[in-house]
């Protein structure tokens, strides 16, 4: 009676414990490129994870994405890049990365890592939707790394549509949910880039309450003025308007140790599941790509 007593109710007598779901789930990063990137994310980006890059125009969430697929393509992984804006010299800007880091002896090779980036261009949420959902439906893709640069850009524009009724907010709901599912389905990394709302980018993400708990890890980016110091671990986690935020140089010496050609960006984690939310890390982006 005792033991009968102390079974689980029927049906869930099979569910997995805590412990199993541990042991089942592969703790694996795939590195970004960026020493400095991947220690700040303790390894690397997270496989079954969505991580959202969170900034102001120009502040470096395209340069970083698209190094982080160079890295994934050079190393023999496929890359599918969904690119909201539609932008002009994607496939330029890749290769050019790629021939600085490879050099012109080898040229055969980076032909070859190009072919391991898919760009596709999608002008609207249905197109989006399309997409992610194939990826869900099929039950082996050849990727190993997804990208959604600038999410805001396409879902915006639901929330303005008469005050971002409810079939706006479903829609960004599915988004988030289709991401999610795909990153877990597949086991590996997805990366999204968002805007920011309001003047402080230490603000919430544009999208709303709705996408809030999309993303995995959530990293806050800000390209750093030259001659900028660094700001110490005590230093105000906000980062206030008036800063740098176009593309040209600013004014000043560059920030020690920061390479030549190279502007940087400042990173900073404010979600994350393992690690401390003020957590930030300086990176430099050049032609090569993140350094």
């Amino acid at each position: 009676a005792a033991a009968a007593a102390a079974a689980p109710p029927r049906g869930l007598d099979a569910l997995p414990t805590a412990l199993d779901v541990l042991r089942a789930s592969p703790d694996r990063v795939y590195m970004t490129g960026s020493a400095a990137l991947d220690e700040l994310l303790n390894g690397g980006l997270s496989c079954g994870a969505v991580t959202e890059l969170v900034g102001r125009p120009s502040q470096g969430k395209t340069q970083v994405c698209l190094s982080c697929a160079v890295t994934a393509a050079l190393d023999g992984r496929r890359v599918l890049y969904i690119d909201g804006v539609a932008g002009a010299g994607r496939a330029e800007r890749i290769a050019q990365m790629m021939a600085e880091r490879g050099g012109a002896s080898q040229q055969v090779d980076i032909l070859t890592a190009m072919g391991n980036v898919d760009l596709l261009a999608v002008h609207d949420v249905w197109a989006a939707l399309d997409a992610l959902q194939s990826l869900l439906a099929t039950p082996s893709v050849p990727y190993r790394l997804v990208i959604l640069d600038s999410v805001n850009v396409l879902l915006q524009p639901l929330l303005q549509y008469r005050g971002g009724g409810t079939n706006g907010q479903q829609l960004i709901a599915e988004v988030a949910n289709l991401l999610r599912a795909v990153a877990a389905r597949h086991q590996l990394p997805v990366v999204v880039t968002n805007g920011v709302a309001g003047n402080l980018v230490g603000g919430e993400p544009q999208l709303g309450t709705t996408w809030q708990h999309c993303a995995d890890a959530r990293l806050y980016l800000r390209r750093v003025m030259n001659g900028e110091a660094r700001r110490s671990a005590a230093g105000d986690a906000r980062f206030v308007d008036g800063d740098n935020f176009g593309l040209s140089q600013a004014p000043g010496s560059p920030t020690a140790g920061q390479p030549a050609n190279t502007f940087a960006v400042e990173m900073q984690v404010v979600k994350h599941p393992k690690l401390p939310v003020g957590s930030f890390s300086r990176v430099f982006i050049g032609p090569a790509g993140l350094v």
